[in-house]
């Protein structure tokens, strides 16, 4: 059985639809400095700044702060390198993962092939509405 018209226009719509307004409810951060734990991991930290060797070294080693996490290491150097010490450009790579994530959630929830019946189609796709909205809405961590 195929779906309906509206239904296939849905799953291709709501992943758009689900990154715009996360981009729309997170953008007033672009405008804030730094919060939080940003004073320890990037004001005061010398060490995850650039993408050189030494960098490098550090962020697939270190534990600062707790957990073991490279890959905000390294995409925290990569902010470096691109934006140098201006907030809303690491807010601008936060924004944009979260953005990202958002439309990649939904894709994830939704079921590979609907039910034969509309009524239990419409529900379904409503589950996976639903959490993937809640996600994307979150507060991000930066």
């Amino acid at each position: 059985m195929r779906l309906p018209v509206a239904s296939r226009r849905l799953h291709v719509v709501a992943p758009f639809a689900l990154a715009l307004v996360t981009l729309a409810v997170f953008a007033p951060a672009l405008s804030n400095g730094f919060v939080w734990d940003d004073a320890a991991n990037i004001v005061t930290n010398p060490h995850y700044r650039g993408l050189g060797w030494a960098e490098l070294r550090w962020m697939l080693t270190t534990h600062l702060m707790g957990p073991w996490i490279p890959l905000t290491w390294i995409t925290l150097g990569l902010d470096f390198v691109v934006f140098g010490m201006k907030p809303a450009g690491y807010h601008l790579t936060n924004l944009l993962l979260h953005a990202a994530n958002a439309p990649l959630f939904y894709l994830a929830a939704r079921s590979p092939r609907p039910p034969p019946e509309r009524r239990r189609w419409a529900r379904r796709r409503r589950r996976c509405c639903s959490p993937s909205t809640r996600s994307a809405l979150s507060p991000s961590p930066g």
